[in-house]
């Protein structure tokens, strides 16, 4: 008489753990694409701030940073 009153939570709760496991692997490529971009901003910002050492200190500030540094290539758009 009670059996059927066991098997329909455990159904339930099955039920909700597979869609909590759905969302959370819909969720992975979101965050995988924010950290991928911060990664991208975080080298654009370390790009701009060597061309601002190379304008203030010149070509000298650069391999001050990085001896095997050799030149500086600039194109323009």
């Amino acid at each position: 008489m009670f059996k059927g009153y066991v098997k329909k939570p455990k159904i339930i709760i099955f039920s909700l753990f597979v869609v909590a496991l759905c969302v959370v692997i819909g969720l992975v490529p979101i965050f995988s694409s924010c950290a991928k971009k911060e990664q991208i901003d975080n080298e654009i910002k370390h790009l701009q701030s060597l061309e601002e050492i190379k304008n203030t200190q010149g070509l000298y500030g650069l391999v001050d940073i990085n001896p095997d540094f050799a030149c500086w290539i600039d194109i323009d758009d």
